[in-house]
């Protein structure tokens, strides 16, 4: 990835969001960083913007995670999509890498 990528941080807790985002901005100093507390501001951003590297939480307001990968998928087919939680990972993980 250049240094310039487009990162979308989406977790409906804002301090988990302000540090993804300082720690991004370590790493990419130039990353275009945008940010969304649900669903419904994923989706409205997600057609409107293109970005690079989508990182979600699984579980946020108005929605699924589910919807929102499938979602992604139809708009933005080649956007890298990194799914993070504080939920217990033999619960999530296997489903959600079967979606890709």
């Amino acid at each position: 990835m250049q240094d310039e990528v487009r990162i979308l941080v989406a977790d409906d807790h804002g301090i988990v969001r302000m540090g993804l985002i300082q720690e991004i901005k370590q790493l990419k100093p130039r990353a275009q960083l945008y940010e969304v507390e649900d669903y419904d501001a994923l989706y409205k951003l997600v057609a409107k913007e293109k970005f690079d590297l989508a990182i979600l939480d699984v579980k946020m307001p108005n929605g699924s995670l589910q919807e929102a990968i499938e979602y992604i998928r139809f708009k933005q087919p080649e956007l890298r999509i990194l799914v993070f939680s504080s939920q217990d990972e033999q619960l999530y993980a296997a489903r959600y890498l079967k979606m890709g």
